[in-house]
Protein backbone atom coordinates (compact mmCIF):
# COMPACT_ATOMS: atom_id res chain seq x y z
CA UNK A 1 0.00 0.00 0.00
CA UNK A 2 1.52 3.29 -0.89
CA UNK A 3 1.07 6.22 1.28
CA UNK A 4 -0.48 9.37 0.78
CA UNK A 5 2.91 11.03 -0.51
CA UNK A 6 3.34 8.93 -3.19
CA UNK A 7 0.04 8.68 -4.77
CA UNK A 8 -0.15 12.52 -4.66
CA UNK A 9 3.51 13.19 -5.87
CA UNK A 10 2.79 10.39 -8.59
CA UNK A 11 -0.44 11.46 -9.76
CA UNK A 12 1.06 15.51 -10.20
CA UNK A 13 3.60 14.33 -11.82
CA UNK A 14 1.50 12.57 -14.08
CA UNK A 15 -0.89 15.16 -15.44
CA UNK A 16 0.94 17.37 -18.56
CA UNK A 17 3.12 20.13 -17.65
CA UNK A 18 0.32 22.65 -18.43
CA UNK A 19 -1.86 21.41 -15.46
CA UNK A 20 0.74 21.96 -13.28
CA UNK A 21 1.03 25.02 -14.21
CA UNK A 22 -2.50 26.12 -13.81
CA UNK A 23 -2.61 24.50 -10.30
CA UNK A 24 0.11 26.39 -9.15
CA UNK A 25 -1.86 29.45 -10.62
CA UNK A 26 -4.34 28.47 -8.12
CA UNK A 27 -2.97 27.92 -5.37
CA UNK A 28 -1.10 31.43 -5.81
CA UNK A 29 -4.42 33.06 -6.68
CA UNK A 30 -5.90 31.64 -3.18
CA UNK A 31 -2.93 33.11 -1.40
CA UNK A 32 -3.33 36.52 -2.81
CA UNK A 33 -7.14 36.40 -2.12
CA UNK A 34 -6.39 35.52 1.82
CA UNK A 35 -3.38 38.06 2.03
CA UNK A 36 -6.22 40.67 0.48
CA UNK A 37 -8.85 40.15 2.41
CA UNK A 38 -6.30 40.16 5.48
CA UNK A 39 -5.07 43.42 4.07
CA UNK A 40 -8.33 45.29 3.54
CA UNK A 41 -9.38 44.22 7.08
CA UNK A 42 -6.10 45.94 8.79
CA UNK A 43 -6.83 48.85 6.63
CA UNK A 44 -9.99 49.47 7.42
CA UNK A 45 -9.13 49.07 11.23
CA UNK A 46 -6.06 51.39 10.96
CA UNK A 47 -7.75 54.39 9.42
CA UNK A 48 -11.07 54.27 11.41
CA UNK A 49 -12.43 57.69 12.24
CA UNK A 50 -10.78 58.04 15.41
CA UNK A 51 -7.70 58.00 13.93
CA UNK A 52 -8.63 60.55 11.65
CA UNK A 53 -9.04 63.37 14.75
CA UNK A 54 -7.21 66.25 15.32
CA UNK A 55 -7.38 65.98 18.59
CA UNK A 56 -8.61 63.59 21.52
CA UNK A 57 -9.62 65.12 25.13
CA UNK A 58 -12.25 65.08 27.55
CA UNK A 59 -13.99 68.85 27.78
CA UNK A 60 -14.65 68.43 31.54
CA UNK A 61 -11.10 67.92 32.14
CA UNK A 62 -10.10 71.54 30.03
CA UNK A 63 -9.64 74.80 32.45
CA UNK A 64 -8.10 77.57 29.76
CA UNK A 65 -8.39 78.30 26.18
CA UNK A 66 -6.04 81.12 24.54
CA UNK A 67 -7.39 82.36 20.96
CA UNK A 68 -4.49 84.08 19.42
CA UNK A 69 -5.63 86.03 16.34
CA UNK A 70 -4.69 89.21 14.48
CA UNK A 71 -7.52 90.94 15.63
CA UNK A 72 -6.86 90.35 18.62
CA UNK A 73 -6.10 87.69 22.02
CA UNK A 74 -8.89 85.96 23.85
CA UNK A 75 -8.49 84.35 26.73
CA UNK A 76 -11.02 81.89 28.41
CA UNK A 77 -10.64 80.43 32.02
CA UNK A 78 -13.13 78.26 34.02
CA UNK A 79 -13.89 79.19 37.36
CA UNK A 80 -14.20 76.39 40.28
CA UNK A 81 -18.24 77.09 39.78
CA UNK A 82 -18.00 75.56 36.29
CA UNK A 83 -18.49 79.16 34.86
CA UNK A 84 -16.25 80.31 31.77
CA UNK A 85 -15.28 83.63 32.00
CA UNK A 86 -13.54 86.04 29.44
CA UNK A 87 -10.04 87.27 31.03
CA UNK A 88 -8.46 90.51 31.12
CA UNK A 89 -8.54 93.02 33.97
CA UNK A 90 -11.31 92.28 36.44
CA UNK A 91 -13.14 95.05 35.25
CA UNK A 92 -13.33 93.74 31.91
CA UNK A 93 -13.75 90.05 32.81
CA UNK A 94 -17.13 88.92 31.41
CA UNK A 95 -19.00 85.87 31.56
CA UNK A 96 -18.28 83.15 28.26
CA UNK A 97 -21.33 81.37 27.01
CA UNK A 98 -21.65 78.23 28.00
CA UNK A 99 -23.04 77.07 24.45
CA UNK A 100 -20.35 78.77 22.52
CA UNK A 101 -17.46 77.52 24.56
CA UNK A 102 -19.26 74.11 23.93
CA UNK A 103 -19.44 74.62 20.65
CA UNK A 104 -15.88 75.20 20.58
CA UNK A 105 -14.84 72.35 22.46
CA UNK A 106 -17.20 69.99 19.98
CA UNK A 107 -15.71 71.64 16.49
CA UNK A 108 -11.99 70.87 17.91
CA UNK A 109 -13.35 67.07 18.62
CA UNK A 110 -14.97 66.88 15.77
CA UNK A 111 -12.22 68.36 13.89
CA UNK A 112 -11.06 65.42 11.46
CA UNK A 113 -8.30 65.86 8.70
CA UNK A 114 -10.60 64.83 5.20
CA UNK A 115 -7.19 65.33 3.54
CA UNK A 116 -3.06 66.19 3.20
CA UNK A 117 -2.68 69.48 1.07
CA UNK A 118 1.00 69.48 1.62
CA UNK A 119 2.69 67.10 3.90
CA UNK A 120 5.42 67.61 5.99
CA UNK A 121 8.93 68.93 4.42
CA UNK A 122 7.66 70.45 1.54
CA UNK A 123 7.74 73.75 1.11
CA UNK A 124 4.60 75.76 1.46
CA UNK A 125 3.33 79.11 1.49
CA UNK A 126 1.36 79.32 4.40
CA UNK A 127 -0.77 83.02 3.42
CA UNK A 128 -2.32 80.16 0.14
CA UNK A 129 -4.00 78.90 2.91
CA UNK A 130 -4.45 81.59 5.46
CA UNK A 131 -1.97 79.99 7.77
CA UNK A 132 0.58 82.85 8.21
CA UNK A 133 0.96 85.08 10.87
CA UNK A 134 -0.93 87.97 9.41
CA UNK A 135 -4.21 85.70 8.96
CA UNK A 136 -4.35 82.61 10.97
CA UNK A 137 -5.71 81.89 14.10
CA UNK A 138 -4.42 80.19 16.58
CA UNK A 139 -5.80 78.33 19.35
CA UNK A 140 -4.00 76.77 22.67
CA UNK A 141 -6.07 74.34 24.97
CA UNK A 142 -4.80 73.57 28.31
CA UNK A 143 -6.67 70.96 30.53
CA UNK A 144 -6.40 71.55 34.94
CA UNK A 145 -2.95 69.98 34.97
CA UNK A 146 -1.71 72.71 32.90
CA UNK A 147 -0.51 70.73 30.14
CA UNK A 148 -1.21 71.73 26.56
CA UNK A 149 -3.80 69.17 24.82
CA UNK A 150 -4.34 71.21 21.83
CA UNK A 151 -2.38 74.03 19.57
CA UNK A 152 -3.23 74.49 15.78
CA UNK A 153 -3.65 76.78 13.35
CA UNK A 154 -6.90 77.69 11.69
CA UNK A 155 -6.45 78.89 8.15
CA UNK A 156 -9.76 80.00 5.69
CA UNK A 157 -12.31 78.12 4.65
CA UNK A 158 -11.81 75.72 2.25
CA UNK A 159 -13.68 74.36 -0.86
CA UNK A 160 -17.47 73.45 1.33
CA UNK A 161 -18.44 75.73 4.04
CA UNK A 162 -18.17 72.84 7.10
CA UNK A 163 -14.09 72.65 6.15
CA UNK A 164 -10.85 74.97 6.38
CA UNK A 165 -7.27 74.59 6.13
CA UNK A 166 -5.56 73.98 9.59
CA UNK A 167 -2.20 72.24 10.79
CA UNK A 168 -0.47 71.36 14.14
CA UNK A 169 1.28 74.28 15.28
CA UNK A 170 4.99 73.96 14.88
CA UNK A 171 4.17 71.26 12.29
CA UNK A 172 4.98 71.61 8.22
CA UNK A 173 1.55 69.71 7.03
CA UNK A 174 -1.19 71.42 6.59
CA UNK A 175 -4.70 69.56 6.12
CA UNK A 176 -8.35 69.95 4.72
CA UNK A 177 -10.06 69.78 8.30
CA UNK A 178 -13.87 68.87 8.70
CA UNK A 179 -15.50 71.61 11.20
CA UNK A 180 -17.19 74.80 11.17
CA UNK A 181 -14.32 77.27 11.11
CA UNK A 182 -16.70 80.24 12.74
CA UNK A 183 -16.81 78.67 15.71
CA UNK A 184 -12.62 78.70 16.10
CA UNK A 185 -12.54 82.18 14.98
CA UNK A 186 -15.18 84.45 15.89
CA UNK A 187 -14.79 85.18 19.17
CA UNK A 188 -17.77 87.90 19.50
CA UNK A 189 -20.56 85.31 20.08
CA UNK A 190 -18.64 84.46 23.22
CA UNK A 191 -20.00 87.12 25.28
CA UNK A 192 -23.05 86.26 27.67
CA UNK A 193 -23.16 89.48 30.25
CA UNK A 194 -20.81 91.60 32.27
CA UNK A 195 -19.40 89.77 35.62
CA UNK A 196 -20.93 91.20 38.74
Amino acid sequence: MQDVRTVLKNSLLSYPQITRNILLLLLLGIIFCVWLVFFLTQSKDSFDEENLRLYNFRPEEINRIEIVSPNGNTELVMLDSGRWIISGSPEEEKIADKDSVNKLFDTVLGARILSTVSSAGAAVDDSIYGLDAQNAVRLLIWNEQQEKVADFLVGKSAAGKDSFYGKISGDEAVYILLGRREFLVHNHWLFEETRE
